[in-house]
Parts: structure tokens; C-alpha cells; sequence
């Protein structure tokens, strides 16, 4: 119920998908079997082609949390049944266009929103009852300042949204992606993982003694180093991984579609480039190592769970010497067999 709250909370467009589809059922439904037995039959094929649309749309867009294409095809299904059943509705239906204008500002981005309910606007005016200028404008007047100023205020929105969206999910100092980031990837890969079946590995990353460097160089110095540390594993990493600070001078990597082998390989390729590459900025000779806990996704597992074994393993990894890799999945193995020795 958590990750359901979290979800509908860091995502709006959803929210609004899931709000329509439950709205769509328990409104909806009971008006379609009303106008089955009064007999408007072609309505009320119109309103459950509508629901069913909104019902596909918001179980699209829950399992695989790509929401515009549900939102675009919400967006145009919507429109295009209010434009068809204009004729059967006849001049009260013109009040339903005011709720449309709001909705597709919620659904598509401000401006294909406004060509939207633009073409709308127009269409419903051809074919509503309304024929004198004294009947039109007032319409027109106050259809064009409704998507006028809703326009307006949505776009300011978005773009103020974007701006807090990217603060908000990206760490100051290195530039890349934070610890509310991750939470947000852990929902995606979970859902991938039990949709598709796809193997996901996590790496958890620490810089050893890495208050020495602070001591030494500095905290620039050592901001520094955190930086030159990141840019170095993003240029490393393929387009599909997503590195995170998880905080301090621990990191997170998520690897798409490996297995233990390959994931304890490039957990090692970066090990290993870490301590070829990066030097303290107190010298520029001695080296910066890492330590990395490497762990797979289990089909029991949420994002703490996952994490745990990542940093136990991390715990491992410290204690055995640093500057070294360990998979959680052999440390039973490991232990049992430096006790057969």
C-alpha cells in the first residue's frame, strides 16, 4: 500500500489516470446502464466505448508507468466521443466542454492541449443547436478565456514542476541522480522485473578511508574527488545502468538485464578502474579505491530488502581488506569453504 501511495503521490499524470478510471466506473457505469433501458442506445455504446478506454489506459499506464501514450489516447478518445455525441446531447452538452478543456490540459502538455481543445471547440460549435451570434459568442468568449488562462497556468506549472522535478531527483555536488531518484527506479525495475522477468543486480559502492582525503585535501578536495569519481563510472556504465549517491560517500548502481556472473564482472571493471584512475587531489599520485556489496533482485524483494543484502555484502567486502568485490549471493559459499580450510 506504501509503494501504491508512493507512486500515485510522485506522479501526477497517473494520480489523474487512476482518479478517471475509478470516477469512470462508479459514474459512468450505472449512466450506461441507464441509457441502455431508456433506449439511447447509441450514447450509451459511445459511454462504454469511454470507459473501457480509461479502464485499458490506467491499467497501461500502472503496470509499465509510461504515461503518455495512455494519456494522449484519453485525451483524443475523450474528445472525440464528446464531438460525436453532440448531435444526441444537443446544446446542454456545449457544458461538458468546459470540463474537457481542464482535462486535457491535466492529460497532454499545454500546447498540443490547446490545439486539442481548439479543434474541439470548433467542431462542437458546427454541430450544436446554437445558430444566432447572440447564442455563439458568449459560448466562444468563454471557451476561449477558459483554455486561455487554463493554458496559461498549466504551462507556468509544468515548467516550474520540471524545474522542482529535476532538483529534487538530482544530488548537488556529483550532478547525478539521488537517493529519492532511486526510490522512484526501484518502482520501475520492480515492475519489469515481475512483468517481463528481467534480471536486475544491484551494486553498492564505497570509497575507502575516504575521510582521509577530506583530511588531507581538504573538503573541496574531497568534493572533488566525489565528483571526478562519478564522472568516471558514468563514462563507464552502459546507457541502461543508473548510478545514484546514496549519500555521503556511498553510491548505488543499478544494472539492467544481468546475471551473477556479469554483474560481479563489471562490479570488478570498475573496481579495478577506480584504483587505476582516480588519485587524491591532496597529491595526485595516491590512489582512491572502492569497495562494492554486489547483490541480484529476488522475486520476493522490495527496495530494502534489496539494498540490505547489497550492503551486507559492502560489509564483507570492508572487512576482508576493501578495495575488492563481493556478491551477497557466495558469501555463504565463501564462508563455508574458508571453513573446510
Amino acid at each position: 500500500m506504501h509503494r501504491v501511495k508512493r507512486r500515485l503521490e510522485n506522479n501526477y499524470k497517473l494520480s489523474l489516470i487512476i482518479g478517471l478510471s475509478v470516477f469512470a466506473i462508479a459514474g459512468i457505469g450505472p449512466i450506461i446502464l441507464y441509457r441502455f433501458y431508456s433506449g439511447n442506445t447509441f450514447v450509451a455504446l459511445v459511454d462504454m466505448v469511454l470507459l473501457l478506454t480509461v479502464t485499458g489506459a490506467a491499467i497501461y499506464a500502472w503496470i509499465t508507468d509510461n504515461i503518455e501514450p495512455p494519456a494522449m489516447v484519453l485525451a483524443l478518445v475523450v474528445s472525440g466521443g464528446l464531438v460525436l455525441m453532440m448531435p444526441k446531447l444537443g446544446t446542454p452538452g456545449l457544458f461538458w466542454y468546459f470540463t474537457l478543456v481542464v482535462f486535457n490540459f491535466g492529460m497532454l502538455r499545454a500546447k498540443w492541449a490547446l490545439f486539442l481543445n481548439g479543434t474541439v471547440m470548433w467542431l462542437v460549435l458546427y454541430l450544436s443547436e446554437l445558430s444566432s451570434w447572440d447564442e455563439l459568442l458568449p459560448f466562444v468568449m468563454s471557451a476561449l478565456a477558459t483554455f486561455g488562462f487554463t493554458f496559461i497556468i498549466v504551462y507556468r506549472s509544468d515548467m516550474q514542476r520540471m524545474r522542482l522535478e529535476q532538483t529534487s531527483l538530482t544530488d548537488a555536488l556529483t550532478g547525478i541522480a539521488n537517493r529519492r531518484a532511486l526510490d522512484q527506479e526501484l518502482d520501475l525495475v520492480f515492475a519489469h522485473f515481475q512483468r517481463f522477468g528481467i534480471p536486475f543486480g544491484l551494486l553498492m559502492l564505497d570509497l575507502d578511508n575516504f575521510k582521509r582525503v577530506n583530511d588531507t585535501a581538504g573538503h573541496e578536495g574531497g568534493d572533488a574527488a566525489l565528483r571526478a569519481f562519478t564522472g568516471l563510472l558514468t563514462e563507464s556504465l552502459r546507457k541502461e545502468d543508473r548510478l545514484f549517491r546514496y549519500g555521503g560517500e556511498e553510491f548505488v548502481v543499478v544494472l539492467a538485464n544481468v546475471e551473477q556472473t556479469t554483474m560481479k564482472q563489471v562490479a570488478q571493471v570498475l573496481c579495478d578502474l577506480v584504483a587505476e584512475e582516480l588519485k587524491s587531489p591532496a597529491d595526485h599520485t595516491t590512489p582512491i579505491t572502492v569497495s562494492i556489496g554486489a547483490s541480484l533482485l529476488q522475486a520476493d524483494d522490495d527496495g530494502e530488502s534489496w539494498i540490505h543484502r547489497a550492503d551486507k555484502a559492502l560489509y564483507a567486502a570492508k572487512a576482508g581488506g576493501r578495495n575488492q568485490v563481493v556478491v551477497y549471493e557466495e558469501i555463504d559459499h565463501m564462508q563455508s569453504r574458508g571453513s573446510d580450510a
